[in-house]
């Protein structure tokens, strides 16, 4: 069953989460868990912009339902920053 573009966005979200956990020096702690969302909804987004760009360029008209699919997920992402 294919996800729906907010559990590919969630999904998304969650295996970044882990690459960009950033560390307070000055606190000497992780930062909090509001800036690590942030991050991985950025890295999250230009994933979601890399894939629409090569399904575009492949300009394929069976396309156009995947491409509107990854648009939908971009907005969701977008909406979480």
């Amino acid at each position: 069953m294919k996800q729906t573009p907010n559990e590919y966005a969630e999904m998304l979200i969650k295996s970044y989460s882990p690459l960009v956990t950033t560390w307070d020096c000055y606190n000497d702690v992780p930062v909090d868990d509001s800036s690590i969302l942030k991050d991985a909804c950025k890295c999250a987004i230009n994933d979601v912009n890399n894939t629409i760009e090569a399904l575009t360029e492949l300009k394929f008209n069976y396309n156009y339902p995947t491409i509107t699919y990854y648009t939908e997920v971009l907005n969701i992402l977008k909406s979480k920053l």
